[in-house]
């Protein structure tokens, strides 16, 4: 593992890695039903969502 972020409070955690190979997994936990999913992406493809949730986070609403 090259990098880990986790942001999390009582309820959720929201985890993201990389490997050596660039892939991105993205974990999301429920921490009252202990549930959890999780999804590895690409370089590219982790780089797509960046620039999806950036473009919702700063648009006028």
């Amino acid at each position: 593992m090259d990098a880990y972020l986790e942001i999390s409070n009582q309820y959720s955690a929201i985890s993201v890695e990389t490997n050596n190979s660039d892939d991105v997994t993205i974990h999301i936990a429920d921490r009252v039903s202990n549930t959890g999913n999780g999804i590895t992406l690409t370089a590219e493809q982790a780089k797509l969502l960046a620039d999806m949730l950036y473009g919702v986070a700063v648009r006028d609403i």
